[in-house]
């Protein structure tokens, strides 16, 4: 919260259009249905209705460049806060604009990249110290709007140790820091349209107190989120957010210090401000230079772990220092676990592992860590989230070492190779069969001991066995008995002889 974010924010805009390009890349050409889009009709400078009562505003305007862009059809849907969230619930609703991102609504909505960014606003009264950070909100009761955004925002972060009381209107909000029953009212925004200068109370731009804003979707609607971004991140390159915002919310963000605020200073302090600013002007193209190279390499993480994911494998990447372990969704869906049910824990994959299979990979990985393997490479077996046992090959690299060559940083990958497993067990079997049926055909090609007068068959133990048994044996064969028309005539000459003629 407290990094400053604006418009001309360098690392943003790269960001997002490195995103863009992805999700053009792989956005398929036919057309998609319009979206839906719910927004507050009573919410300056973001959302409103004009006098002729039409939606207008930051949201309204932007939405209306993202529809030029031939991403995205965007259709408008303006009432209350209340009504758009039901109309959103209940299906009818694509998406919502002016969402702050919870952990709450993060379980059944998705979230675009940011496309606002507001300062949160403390009014006070003038005998008693500003409120420029959220570290001054401690011990103090404060003034907030039932059901607003600053309300919510303000009670997901107990840490700020502060009493929250409600109000039913700005108005009555003022009124209680007036009257000394509230030490601050939070507003989202300055009272621009509202005019309360009529209480006589000092506001103040709450710096590490920044609202930001995305559009939401319903949980697992990709097609419709990709779309957005796209269409959100060809307005900012293009130039058209920088002039939405400084139309609609440059008014209300907090202003740089212009050039006539230092006129009044005498010469010796103009010199010591150029030499100041000469300063950080250096200063800025140092961290310019260094933000540059740091968006480059991120960059690049972003399109190798793409090409991984894409391939079907997932990736893994393990902070030694921190004990933490970055996984990918591709890596925990292919055992069958939802995102959030494996954490960041080295362990926790740890504990999946064949019992059997468990000292082998930690040798190895060990073996790797200590720089005696080049790379770490392991086939083991995990449980799957339905009780399987599937194949992983587990395949990592160290890519950072300190000064005393300990590892700081590995990534790695992990592919299913269950599959390979049992083909080449299946494999196996066949070679097994093969070799048991060709044992069985050279048995009985082989020079056979039989005897010349009962006709019984030795076999390699030294057994006499009758033919039809010896033959069964090695072959499966079945027999049935009978006798051939000159054994019929030799044994029983009675019926061989044809009968009497009766005529």
């Amino acid at each position: 919260m407290s990094e400053r974010h604006t418009p001309h924010s360098i690392a943003r805009r790269w960001s997002l259009l490195f995103l863009v390009l992805g999700c053009t890349a792989l956005s398929p050409a036919a057309e998609h249905p319009r979206i839906r889009v719910g927004v507050e009709s009573n919410s300056p400078p973001l959302s409103f209705i004009d006098p002729a009562e039409k939606p207008t505003g930051f949201t309204a305007e932007l939405l209306a460049a993202m529809n030029g862009t031939g991403k995205v059809e965007v259709e408008i849907v303006a009432s209350s806060w209340k009504y758009i969230t039901e109309e959103f619930n209940a299906g009818r609703l694509d998406a919502l604009a002016n969402v702050i991102y919870t952990e709450e609504r993060h379980v059944h909505m998705d979230f675009s990249i940011d496309h606002a960014f507001i300062h949160g606003v403390a009014y006070t009264r003038p005998d008693t110290p500003a409120i420029r950070r959220t570290a001054d909100l401690a011990g103090k009761r404060i003034a907030t709007l039932k059901g607003s955004l600053a309300h919510t925002h303000a009670t997901a972060h107990p840490e700020w140790r502060t009493t929250i009381v409600l109000y039913p209107s700005w108005q009555t909000m003022l009124a209680a820091v007036v009257s000394k029953e509230c030490d601050a009212a939070l507003f989202l925004r300055p009272l621009v349209e509202e005019q309360p200068d009529s209480y006589g109370l000092h506001s103040e731009f709450v710096d590490d107190l920044i609202y930001q804003f995305r559009f939401a979707v319903h949980k697992g609607d990709a097609g419709t989120l990709e779309r957005l971004n796209a269409a959100l991140a060809r307005v900012l390159h293009d130039g058209t957010f920088d002039q939405l915002y400084r139309k609609w919310l440059g008014p209300i963000e907090p202003h740089p210090v212009q050039a006539a605020d230092l006129r009044p200073y005498a010469v010796p302090a103009v010199l010591v401000i150029l030499l100041v600013l000469a300063i950080f002007g250096w200063q800025r193209h140092m961290l310019h230079r260094i933000a540059r190279q740091a968006e480059a390499l991120r960059e690049s993480e972003a399109r190798w772990k793409f090409a991984l994911e894409g391939s079907g494998d997932g990736v893994w990447d393990w902070n030694l220092a921190a004990g933490t372990v970055l996984r990918s969704p591709r890596l925990k869906a292919m055992l069958g676990y939802a995102e959030n049910e494996i954490g960041s824990a080295p362990e926790e994959l740890h504990r999946l592992i064949h019992p059997e299979d468990l000292p082998g990979q930690r040798a190895a990985l060990q073996a790797h860590l200590d720089g005696t393997r080049p790379v770490y490479a392991h086939e083991h077996r995990v449980q799957a989230r339905d009780g399987r046992w599937l194949w992983q090959l587990d395949h990592g690299l160290v890519v950072s070492r300190d000064a005393a060559g300990r590892p700081l940083r590995m990534i790695g990958t992990h592919t299913d190779i269950t599959e390979r497993h049992a083909s080449a067990a299946a494999r196996e079997q066949m070679i097994t069969s093969l070799q048991a049926a060709l044992a069985n055909v050279k048995t009985l090609s082989s020079l056979l001991p039989i005897c010349s007068g009962c006709k019984k068959i030795r076999d390699d133990q030294g057994y006499w066995s009758q033919v039809e048994t010896y033959i069964h044996q090695h072959t499966g064969t079945q027999f049935s008995h009978g006798m051939c028309p000159d054994c019929l005539r030799r044994y029983y000459p009675s019926y061989s002889e044809p009968p009497p003629d009766k005529s």
